[in-house]
């Protein structure tokens, strides 16, 4: 019901899973609907039936979800450019 920044789902995009998460939380900042992954409302297990079903039945697809999730979390949470943004950062806040 309650998430922060989920590091579960980085974790699962990271390892280019196609993911079902709740929409909650930071959540929804990690997932772009459809095209790195699926989102659902909290506590809906009929919605979660669904989604796990299309990866279920759209094999191809499911691993084209995976795929664009894992580029997405590389990009956004790649060491050289989070500490880059950090200095950035630091260096504003100094500023």
């Amino acid at each position: 019901l309650r998430e922060g920044l989920g590091v579960a789902v980085i974790e699962a995009l990271a390892a280019g899973l196609p993911v079902v998460a709740s929409r909650v939380g930071g959540i929804p900042d990690l997932i772009t609907e459809q095209a790195t992954g699926l989102l659902i409302p909290p506590k809906d297990s009929a919605a979660l039936q669904t989604a796990l079903a299309r990866y279920v039945h759209n094999p191809d697809w499911a691993k084209k979800i995976g795929q664009a999730g894992r580029s997405t979390v590389n990009a956004r949470f790649d060491i050289n450019a989070t500490t880059q943004a950090n200095e950035a950062l630091y260096y504003d806040l100094l500023a």
